[in-house]
């Protein structure tokens, strides 16, 4: 099934009538994030992340949508409780395996846009920052590392970024369905905090793209049904994070690791029959 994307173009269906308009809210709040400077841009990008977390709540492998099982949900979390332990030992190769794996779940997402555009948005998400904003993202990386990120990691992720930029460029200049999407992408790493640029990609022209064509295809109940317990968990153990690191009681690079862990089986299972 075909969804409609978030930012339109002269290709595709029409937008649905609420789409645009809370697409540039969530804009217009990032914009006031941002100017509000110290810690804000960071929290309120997190906490766009979190509110995009229902969107891989529910099973959807066999072409329905359920709640995963009790047994998937073990080796779900086990899976993620392994990779947080290997992104502990090897934090640089980590990294770099999280932004490789996020780029791909990016770029094959079901949004609704052009294939182009997708692969613009995964690798601008992945390395729009680095090149635009290039010492505030060090800095968040140094902030999850530990020390200085390696300048052949930053240097990889600005190719990426200068590639997203392009594939962009050419996506609107083809008028592909969703361009604007890829433009408006760009234009956060370039005007944003990373975390913040990354957290509003994520929610906008990830999450709730996805979001909705799980209602197109299965229905509010049903979608509901299969989401609620999971994203409640999860937005509740995210909270809880968040506010352990906040009082000095986790340290921040064990947070990282375990929210890094959490995310990857989603990344490597969803829609296995695609």
């Amino acid at each position: 099934m075909t969804t409609r994307p978030i930012f339109g173009s002269h290709e595709g269906p029409r937008l649905d009538a609420g789409a645009p308009w809370l697409s540039a809210a969530l804009f217009a709040f990032a914009a006031v994030a941002h100017v509000a400077g110290e810690a804000t841009p960071i929290w309120v990008g997190l906490a766009m992340f979190v509110a995009g977390l229902g969107h891989g709540a529910g099973d959807e492998n066999g072409g329905a949508m359920r709640g995963y099982s009790p047994l998937l949900i073990l080796a779900y979390v086990a899976t993620g409780l392994a990779i947080a332990a290997m992104f502990l030992a090897a934090p640089v190769a980590g990294l770099a395996l999280f932004l490789s794996l996020s780029a791909w779940h990016f770029a094959r997402s079901e949004s609704g846009m052009s294939q182009l555009v997708n692969l613009a948005i995964a690798v601008l998400a992945i390395g729009g920052s680095a090149l635009l904003r290039a010492n505030e993202t060090s800095a968040v990386f140094a902030a999850i590392l530990g020390r200085a990120p390696p300048d052949l990691l930053m240097g990889g992720l600005q190719i990426a970024g200068a590639i997203g930029l392009f594939l962009a460029a050419v996506a609107v200049a083809g008028r592909k369905r969703g361009a604007l999407s890829s433009a408006a992408a760009a234009l956060a790493c370039a005007a944003f905090h990373p975390v913040l640029a990354v957290g509003l990609i994520f929610l906008v022209m990830h999450a709730l793209p996805i979001q909705r064509r799980q209602i197109a295809a299965y229905g509010v109940d049903r979608v509901v049904r299969a989401v609620a317990a999971p994203t409640i968990i999860a937005t509740l153990g995210a909270a809880a994070i968040g506010m352990a690191v906040w009082q000095g009681w986790l340290a921040l690079e064990l947070a990282v690791a375990l929210a890094f862990g959490m995310a990857t089986p989603h990344m490597l299972t969803e829609r296995l029959e695609h």
